[in-house]
């Protein structure tokens, strides 16, 4: 892990654990929840261990935190230590331009994600594209409803 990795995942799991603080769970209640142990939650708190994207989402969800929010304000405060520090020991400027700073381009593709998210049975549909439009979320989030329905 590069420096520039280390400080992200050392930010990130310093805001989780705010939010985690803040929502009233305890490590062990966070782990049981999305199915590790109190001491990989601790890992990640601490930024000692990496934390893959499908944690982090269910994390910030269990928070009741935005993703997209969150990995925004996690990428400024990056921005703004290595504003402290010199800026050439990076190997990669880190880009703050609000585009990058959400997964989905699209307002409304962004608010039906966060949706699909919070419904286990749509989850599969993250690994679609961060082009994808509402128009075709909306189209695949009835698809499943009505399938789920005919399992019914």
């Amino acid at each position: 892990m590069n420096n520039n990795e280390a400080k992200l995942y050392e930010i990130i799991g310093s805001m989780l654990r705010d939010a985690r603080i803040r929502s009233g769970f305890t490590l062990e209640q966070a782990g049981e929840k999305i199915g590790v142990i109190a001491k990989t939650i601790q890992r990640y708190e601490t930024g000692e261990r990496k934390i893959s994207l499908d944690k982090l989402m269910e994390l910030t969800a269990l928070f009741g935190t935005d993703y997209t929010s969150f990995v925004a304000a996690a990428k400024r405060r990056l921005k703004e230590s290595v504003s402290d520090s010199d800026d050439s020991q990076f190997s990669e400027p880190i880009n703050t331009n609000s585009q990058q700073d959400v997964y989905y381009l699209d307002d409304e593709a962004r608010e039906i994600a966060q949706q699909v998210y919070e419904r286990p049975e749509l989850r599969m549909l993250f690994s679609a594209s961060k082009n994808v439009s509402a128009e075709d979320l909306t189209a695949v989030i009835a698809l499943v409803n009505r399938m789920k329905k005919e399992d019914d």
